[in-house]
């Protein structure tokens, strides 16, 4: 009775071991099991965002190096991508009334034309959010749905941690951002007043407190160290106009080739 049972089990154990053989080698081909989403890094520069994974497809943008994005799973030699916040999507506005879609299926297309590449679908009774494209009236610009996901290369993410990392770089993205445009209409607002009544520590404190504490966010940083070295530059007047006119015309002119501060 027992070698009979071993007999009747042994086709499912060879089975199973011949699937976790075929599991591991996948496994192999792809260097590692997915397990659960991540915040990546892209670690090239002009790291091309695709609508499937495959080298062939459209690209939806390039990534910056540097730029931090949610993986949320695999195919193959790519990490699909959740959309960043400021991509767009479009619905052709006959399927879409009092902004509720009406059709089974609705083809959602990553530009407004008939012949773009189709990004995700939508069915009768979704509410939507979008506003008419400009580009092209007859299309309604929509955030992707839900399901939508973009493609890029394995080799140019590095995992760094969990999702929470990525909310935490959008605040702070959204932060220096902020403190940039603020600093700028207080500039704008001082340069009406006498020079000896600018409140140009104001303005300072804050160019220093984004090249400081913002070194993460390259751009922002160069900027402000441009629009430190002018303020810098705006105080010799007082002493040495002569001078200040030059140099402020000198970099103007000049692209900003290394780091002022």
């Amino acid at each position: 009775m027992k070698q009979a049972l071993r007999f009747l089990l042994l086709p499912f154990l060879c089975a199973s071991l011949f699937a976790d053989d075929v599991d591991l080698h996948l496994g192999s081909k792809v260097h590692s099991a997915f397990s659960k989403p991540f915040t990546g890094k892209v670690i090239g520069k002009k790291v091309r965002m695709r609508v499937s994974p495959d080298l062939d497809s459209q690209v939806v943008r390039e990534l910056d190096k540097n730029e931090l994005v949610i993986i949320n799973g695999q195919s193959g030699d790519f990490f699909s991508v959740q959309p960043p916040k400021d991509i767009k999507t479009y619905i052709f506005r006959s399927f879409v009334l009092d902004d509720i879609v009406e059709g089974s299926r609705v083809n959602v297309r990553i530009s407004p034309d008939r012949d773009a590449p189709i990004v995700g679908h939508l069915n009768t009774g979704t509410v939507i959010n979008g506003k008419i494209c400009e580009e092209n009236s007859k299309w309604i610009e929509i955030p992707p749905p839900e399901t939508t996901n973009f493609y890029v290369a394995k080799e140019f993410i590095e995992n760094i941690g969990g999702t929470e990392l990525k909310a935490v770089y959008d605040r702070r993205r959204e932060s220096v951002t902020e403190l940039l445009d603020a600093t700028d209409l207080l500039k704008h607002s001082e340069s009406r007043k006498p020079f000896q009544e600018v409140d140009a520590e104001r303005i300072t404190h804050n160019y220093e407190t984004i090249i400081r504490d913002y070194a993460d966010f390259p751009e922002q940083v160069q900027q402000a160290q441009k629009l430190f070295r002018l303020l810098l530059l705006s105080k010799l007047m007082q002493v040495q106009p002569d001078i200040f006119l030059l140099q402020r015309i000198f970099f103007q002119e000049q692209p900003l080739q290394e780091p002022l501060v």
